[in-house]
């Protein structure tokens, strides 16, 4: 294998549209720029997630339920794309897709995948859970292999599971974990929430290449705020202004994530982004260095110069292709 083949990405063809999708056509460096873009989308992704945690408990002294958060975040969303749908509509740009039977079936993974997160992390060891969430990734490349014929093979398949097993080694999940799948049933939830987290990924990819920007976000903020509306409400926990100003900040930080998303699969193949997701592990132990003092130990300073070794590694395999 000479040092120009060690990675080698095929895609499927893109049906034309409106949208256009220069990484994967015609610009070379196009791929940099996709890797770039999920950096600054797990970035912002990471800091959504430790939102809750700067509030912590609600003003009852009990945590704020899961789904609570999850309607607040896609209802903050939905309000902070508005703004933008209005604009798109503006510009003669019409917000009905005509694939809406996609962007159901994404938003109906993505509360999947919330719900089965927080089921799973809450009747198992969050090491455990964590750890099962990861193989999100490994799945993700699957469906991107099977749906739209991509392909990594080579030194980047090494590249890619350091980035994994960099991650594993910060979540530390207990050495019994294989054991929890004929013990635990939370376990297989853990599972299934990873496998529709990988799903929410691969449809992304496919209506994001296809319709505008607009489109594809209010969609999904707006029937998941729908479907969680109810749920939260009877699991309703009463929040300090505090508390609320922070949550309800998911929802605009999560909008700048998605857009870093969006236009990272426009950039680049799936299979090789997706590797770079584990990067949340190290932001996440920055996170609790600079404000939760929470110093690493040594396993969590290797794990995550795992993941950013093979992410370093993988990003040059992809310059040396180019």
């Amino acid at each position: 294998m000479t040092p120009n083949s060690s990675l080698s990405i095929t895609k499927a063809p893109i049906p034309s549209s409106n949208v256009k999708t220069p990484g994967l056509q015609d610009d070379p460096g196009a791929a940099l720029k996709g890797i770039l873009l999920a950096l600054m989308g797990t970035a912002l992704f990471t800091i959504m997630f430790a939102l809750p945690k700067f509030a912590g408990p609600a003003s009852s002294g009990h945590d704020v339920p899961g789904l609570q958060i999850a309607f607040i975040r896609y209802f903050g969303g939905f309000l902070a794309v508005l703004p933008l749908a209005v604009a798109t509509h503006r510009k003669g740009v019409s917000l009905i897709s005509p694939q809406p039977q996609w962007h159901l079936f994404r938003a109906s993974l993505g509360i999947a995948s919330v719900v089965c997160g927080v089921y799973a992390a809450t009747h198992m060891p969050l090491a455990n859970a964590t750890a099962i969430g990861l193989t999100n990734g490994v799945f993700a490349i699957i469906l991107a292999f099977i749906f739209f014929g991509e392909r990594i093979a080579g030194l980047a398949w090494i590249a890619s599971f350091l980035c994994l097993a960099g991650a594993l080694v910060v979540a530390r999940p207990s050495t019994d974990l294989i054991a929890t799948f004929q013990s635990n049933p939370a376990a297989f939830i853990a599972l299934i929430g990873a496998i529709t987290m990988a799903g929410e990924m691969a449809v992304l990819t496919h209506v994001s290449r296809r319709e505008p920007l607009a489109r594809v976000l209010l969609y999904v903020n707006t029937v998941a705020s729908l479907a969680l509306a109810i749920p939260a409400f009877l699991l309703w926990e009463p929040l300090d202004q505090r508390t609320l100003l922070l949550i309800c900040c998911m929802g605009p930080v999560a909008i700048l994530g998605q857009i870093c998303n969006i236009w990272s699969v426009r950039f680049a193949a799936i299979s090789l982004i997706t590797p770079f997701k584990y990067s949340s592990m190290v932001f996440a132990t920055f996170i609790d260095v600079l404000f939760f003092d929470l110093l690493p130990d040594g396993i969590t300073v290797t794990g995550c110069l795992l993941v950013a070794f093979g992410g370093l590694w993988l990003a040059r395999l992809q310059r040396r292709r180019k």
